[in-house]
C-alpha cells in the first residue's frame, strides 16, 4: 500500500528543494555580472575576453577574464556586485539555506564537536628496536617521541598561544562559505583559493612542475650565490616563505576539497625543492621547517593569508643571523624580548586581516563575520645597535613586505631596492628593469650592496624558465614566475663571466 504524504510535509520538502535550488543558480544566473573575486595578491587577471567555450567556462578562464573586462567597460559594475554579493550572503547565512546543506551533507542534527579544554598531543610510536643506552646518545630510546614537546614546553614563549591553536578544534563553516578567490575554512580560518590549489596540486602550473625544471633553478641559485660572492662581495640568502595551506592544513574546508580529485602521485614542487637544496651549499631558510625548530605553533592569523607579524619576525631575524654568520660581518641582531597580544591590529608589515578584507570589503557590517581574538606582535631587542645598516636589494611577492619591515624598522638595512615576482607591469623596477634596459642593468642594481634576499613562497615555486627571447612576456608567464628573475641575472652573470 502507498504511503501518503501530508500537505505540510510535501509543501516542506518542496520548500528545501526551491530553497537549494535558488541558492544553487542564483550565483550561476548572475556570473556575468559578479564573476570570481580575484585579487592582485599573486597575480594579475588577463584584461582581455577569452573565447566561450567548454574549456574556459570550466576551467575558469572564461570568468577572470570577463571580470575584469566587465570592470573597465562598466563604472557601475562596483554599485551592482555589491548589492549581489550583501543579498548572497544573507541568503547562505539564513536557517533555511543552512538546514538545506545539513541535509545535504548528512550533518543534520550532529553535535559539533565541543573545543578540548586541553589538547590531546599526539605522540610517535615507541621504537622497540632503539635503546636507552647512555653509551649511545644518539639513540631514540624505547620511549614514545612525542613531535609536539617543543610546541608546549613551558620554557618555550609561544607555548601558551600555541596550546590556544592545537584546542581549536576544526569545525566545517556552515551558511555563508566564502567566494571564488577567499574560502571560509574550518573554525574560521581564511584560506586564499591558489594556495589550496597548489597543496593538493588541483590546478596547473603546480600540477605540471617537473624536477628537471627544479633541477635547474637550484643550479642557477648555487650558481648567483657563488658569482656575487666572488666577483661582489655580496652575500645571497634564499628564503621559501610558508604557505598557510601546508601550515594549516587540518583547517582547509572539505567542501572545497570534495570538489577535485586529489592526484595520490601528485608531489608538491616545494617538496621536489627542499632535497635539492639540502644537497646544495646554497644559503637558504625554509620558514616551514624553522617554526618547527623553534617551537612556533601559530604562523598564520585567521583573518589573513600572509605570515603573522611573530613568524615573519622569527623568519627576518634568522635571516639576519645567517648573514653575519656567513660574511663573518658583524650587523644588528634583533630578536623577541616578549610576545604582544592586541585585541586590534597594530600595523606595520602585510595586514594582518588582508584577506579578510577582500572577502568583508564590499558588505559591511554584516552578522557572522569571522574574527581573530587576537593579534600577536613582537616585542623587538635590537644588540649590537652601533653596526651600519646593510645595503640590502629584497625581490619575491607580498611576503617580503614582512621581511623589508622588519629590516627597515628597526635599523637593520637599508632596503635599497624591492622588486615585486617577476612581473614587467609594475613600477617596482624603476630605471632599473632589465626587461626593457636588458640584462646588463643588472651592474648598477648590484653596486654597492651588501645582501641579496630572494624570496618565493612554496605557492609559487616554479619549474619553468625564462630564455630572454621576451623578457617583458616571459616575466609575467604564470609558470615561469619570479624564476625570470633568476634567469636574468644567471645570464648576466655568464655574460661578464
Amino acid at each position: 500500500m502507498e504511503k501518503k504524504v501530508s500537505l505540510a510535509t510535501y509543501l516542506m520538502q518542496l520548500t528545501i528543494i526551491l530553497l537549494f535550488l535558488a541558492i544553487l543558480c542564483f550565483p550561476l544566473a548572475l556570473m556575468a555580472l559578479d564573476g570570481p573575486d580575484l585579487t592582485e595578491a599573486e597575480s594579475e587577471a588577463s584584461a582581455e575576453l577569452v573565447p566561450l567555450n567548454a574549456d574556459n567556462y570550466f576551467s575558469g578562464k572564461f570568468h577572470s577574464a570577463f571580470e575584469t573586462w566587465f570592470s573597465h567597460h562598466y563604472p557601475m559594475r562596483s554599485s551592482v556586485v555589491t548589492i549581489f554579493k550583501d543579498s548572497l550572503y544573507r541568503l547562505e547565512m539564513s536557517k533555511p539555506a543552512i538546514l538545506v546543506m545539513d541535509l545535504m551533507t548528512g550533518s543534520f542534527g550532529k553535535e559539533e564537536q565541543p573545543t578540548p579544554s586541553v589538547p590531546d598531543i599526539p605522540t610517535q610510536p615507541t621504537n622497540p628496536d632503539a635503546t636507552d643506552d647512555p653509551a649511545n646518545p644518539d639513540g631514540d630510546g624505547d620511549k614514545p617521541v612525542d613531535p609536539m614537546a617543543i610546541y608546549f614546553d613551558p620554557n618555550n614563549m609561544y607555548a601558551e598561544i600555541n596550546l590556544k591553536q592545537w584546542a581549536d578544534t576544526p569545525i566545517e563553516p556552515k551558511g555563508f562559505k566564502g567566494s571564488d578567490a577567499v574560502y571560509i575554512g574550518k573554525s574560521g580560518y581564511l584560506f586564499e583559493r591558489a594556495y589550496i590549489d597548489e597543496y593538493y596540486g588541483f590546478t596547473a602550473p603546480y600540477n605540471a612542475a617537473t624536477q628537471e625544471g627544479i633541477e635547474i633553478l637550484v643550479e642557477r641559485l648555487q650558481y648567483i650565490q657563488d658569482e656575487l660572492e666572488d666577483r661582489y662581495g655580496i652575500t645571497m640568502l634564499y628564503v621559501i616563505s610558508s604557505s598557510k595551506a601546508s601550515q594549516y592544513e587540518a583547517y582547509i574546508p572539505d567542501h572545497y576539497k570534495n570538489r577535485y580529485m586529489i592526484d595520490e602521485n601528485y608531489v608538491r614542487p616545494v617538496d621536489m625543492l627542499r632535497p635539492l637544496l639540502a644537497e646544495s651549499s646554497i644559503n637558504y631558510l625554509d620558514s616551514s621547517e624553522y617554526y618547527k625548530e623553534i617551537g612556533l605553533l601559530v604562523t598564520f592569523p585567521k583573518t589573513g593569508i600572509h605570515w603573522n607579524h611573530l613568524a615573519s619576525f622569527e623568519s627576518t631575524a634568522q635571516l639576519v643571523r645567517m648573514y653575519n654568520e656567513i660574511s663573518g660581518k658583524e650587523s644588528k641582531l634583533i630578536d623577541i624580548k616578549s610576545i604582544i597580544a592586541s585585541p586590534t591590529l597594530i600595523g606595520g608589515g602585510n595586514s594582518d586581516r588582508d584577506v579578510f578584507n577582500i572577502l568583508y570589503g564590499q558588505l559591511g557590517d554584516v552578522p557572522g563575520k569571522i574574527e581573530d581574538e587576537a593579534y600577536y606582535y613582537p616585542e623587538v631587542d635590537v644588540t649590537n645597535k652601533d653596526a651600519a645598516p646593510l645595503n640590502v636589494f629584497v625581490q619575491g611577492g607580498s611576503f617580503t613586505g614582512d621581511i623589508i619591515h622588519y629590516l627597515t624598522s628597526t635599523q637593520v638595512a637599508n632596503v635599497r631596492s624591492i622588486y615585486y615576482n617577476g612581473h614587467s607591469g609594475g613600477a617596482t623596477w624603476g630605471n632599473d628593469n632589465p626587461w626593457t634596459k636588458g640584462t646588463y642593468v643588472w651592474e648598477d642594481i648590484l653596486d654597492g650592496l651588501d645582501l641579496i634576499i630572494f624570496e618565493q613562497t612554496e605557492q609559487q615555486i616554479r619549474s619553468g624558465h625564462a630564455t630572454g627571447n621576451n623578457w617583458p612576456a616571459e616575466s609575467a608567464d604564470g609558470s615561469i614566475g619570479s624564476n625570470a628573475v633568476y634567469d636574468s641575472l644567471y645570464m648576466f652573470l655568464k655574460e661578464t663571466e
